[in-house]
């Protein structure tokens, strides 16, 4: 099909590829992304043109594997066109989609190299089960929420009460691994509390008052059974700031910025599992692995699973 988004007079050929990232066992849920792979750099408005055409995040990856040994590159994108710094998700969504487009790799595992606008040399591991893992070094920023006449206001507009938070660690913290997308960490007491929670109503509001407190978005936690220095299972669900969406079914860089802060507060814990998208019937499982924190410097791996379930050609 052809998107009319260039005034050039030879059209552009791009592979958009739509797949759905941190599946669960079944193939059920999952984030979507859109993967545009392009053999020619894209302009920022027509990439920002192509996110308007998505109902969820996409990310444009400029890739020529027969020039050189350039790394592929990486842009995010919201729906509304917003460019942002870094997508768990969307990094892992393209990284699958270049090993799949690429028929040369022929190995039951892949190591892909990728570069974003901020980070070089990146690695990921694609395995033939559509598993794929990002192996992040990145600087992780952490610090405590202040405003707590806001945090109440957040949990009122989630229709939740003060009550379900919990007072142990990190709650009302602002946790980050990705520059400027920090999250809210707030720690719910139980997994009914968390499943009871609703989606703002005033998408406005909501955005108003994440920006009060530099937030792009809040991410509710609470542990799977008795909580003690060696629990690694918990349930989470996020509300994004602005995003096209109310909920989130998985986000990765929420669930390593949560696993980090975890592991700070007890740094024999490196593994962990987070349950997202379960109120939202999109079951999703995101697995944080070898967590490591030296100053601000981060080291995590994201795996997750993949289902890839639309491929075409565009011209633009």
């Amino acid at each position: 099909r052809t998107l009319h988004l260039s005034t050039m007079a030879s059209k552009i050929l791009l592979k958009k590829v739509t797949s759905r990232v941190f599946t669960s066992p079944s193939g059920a849920g999952g984030n979507p992304v859109s993967v545009f792979l392009s053999k020619t750099r894209l302009s920022r408005s027509i990439s920002a043109k192509l996110a308007q055409e998505c109902d969820w995040e996409s990310v444009v990856v400029t890739h020529h594997p027969t020039v050189g040994n350039a790394n592929p590159t990486l842009a995010f994108f919201m729906p509304s066109g917003e460019e942002v710094s870094f997508c768990s998700h969307a990094a892992m969504g393209a990284v699958h989609s270049i090993v799949k487009a690429d028929e040369t790799r022929a190995a039951s595992k892949h190591f892909v190299k990728f570069d974003t606008s901020a980070l070089k040399d990146q690695v990921a591991t694609v395995d033939q089960g559509d598993t794929v893992g990002l192996h992040m070094s990145t600087n992780f920023e952490e610090s405590p929420i202040e405003n707590k006449l806001v945090i109440e206001d957040l949990l009122s507009m989630l229709q939740l009460e003060e009550s379900v938070l919990s007072t142990k660690w990190p709650s009302l913290a602002n946790s980050s691994v990705a520059a400027g997308r920090a999250k809210t960490l707030l720690e719910i007491t139980s997994r009914e509390a968390l499943e009871s929670a609703q989606p703002p109503a005033d998408p406005d509001a909501w955005r108003i008052l994440c920006d009060t407190i530099g937030s792009t978005g809040i991410y509710l936690y609470t542990p799977r059974g008795v909580q003690d220095e060696t629990t690694t299972t918990y349930d989470v669900r996020q509300f994004p700031r602005a995003s096209g969406y109310s909920e989130d079914p998985a986000t990765g860089i929420a669930a390593a910025a949560l696993a980090v802060s975890l592991h700070k507060q007890c740094v024999t814990n490196t593994f962990f599992t987070f349950h997202q998208g379960t109120a939202m019937g999109r079951p999703s499982i995101i697995k944080i692995q070898n967590v490591e924190l030296a100053g601000k410097t981060a080291k995590y791996s994201c795996w997750g699973s993949i289902e890839m379930d639309d491929t075409e050609i565009i011209a633009i």
